[in-house]
């Protein structure tokens, strides 16, 4: 629930958009819907360009995106702790959408917790500063 309300809170066009929550109480289950990013992810691109490289100016531009993403996150005190090109999806016309590729805890905030066990363990290193797992995972 505190990962729909903190997603919820965001607003900012290289962030994946909540766009509604629904809790069935029978099964104990909350169920969202996101903005769709029918681009597929970054690693996705990777994969289908094996051995054909990205345009500088293309990869510029991707990079670009991100940073704005992040920027916007951390100024909220939000962290996403799992970035990877998975998670890094991409809209039909180009443009990224930070979110998460499968259905588990996106965002955090800091201020509340300082755990997340399900963040690919790699990109979560080191820890010294609460937005320092995003930046490692970005570089």
């Amino acid at each position: 629930m505190e990962e729909i309300r903190i997603l919820g809170s965001l607003d900012h066009p290289r962030i994946i958009a909540l766009h509604d929550s629904y809790y069935i109480p029978m099964d104990h289950t909350v169920y969202f819907t996101l903005e769709l990013a029918g681009g597929g992810s970054i690693q996705s691109l990777i994969d289908s360009r094996r051995r054909a490289l990205l345009k500088e100016k293309h990869v510029a531009r991707i990079l670009t995106e991100v940073l704005q993403g992040f920027e916007y996150i951390h100024s909220r005190g939000v962290i996403h702790r799992d970035i990877k090109p998975a998670n890094i999806l991409l809209t039909t016309d180009g443009h990224v959408k930070i979110g998460k590729s499968t259905p588990s805890p996106i965002f955090e905030c800091p201020l509340l917790t300082h755990h997340c066990p399900l963040a690919t363990r790699s990109r979560l290193w080191p820890r010294m500063h609460p937005c320092q797992s995003d930046l490692e995972g970005y570089g």
